[in-house]
């Protein structure tokens, strides 16, 4: 009499090409104030106004901060 014999199900996982991220990069420049810099950095990527001020503090101290690494599509909504 044949035995049962079992086939084991083999799991293939499949997996996605992750999406290159890019950096949003912050420039100092003379023309805004630290208030509008927080303001806008609120509004545009909606960081705490904690994350906001150190990134100005930043900017103004070193010439440029990231702000965040996120998609291009989301980088270039900020962009201007």
């Amino acid at each position: 009499m044949p035995r049962p014999t079992a086939t084991p199900e083999i799991e293939t996982t499949h997996r996605d090409k992750l999406t290159p991220l890019y950096h949003v990069v912050l420039l100092d420049d003379d023309d805004h104030t630290y208030e509008y810099v927080i303001e806008m950095l609120g509004k545009i990527f909606l960081l705490p106004t904690e994350v906001a001020f150190r990134l100005a503090v930043e900017v103004a101290t070193t010439g440029r901060t990231i702000v965040m690494p996120c998609e291009r599509e989301e980088a270039e909504f900020g962009r201007d």
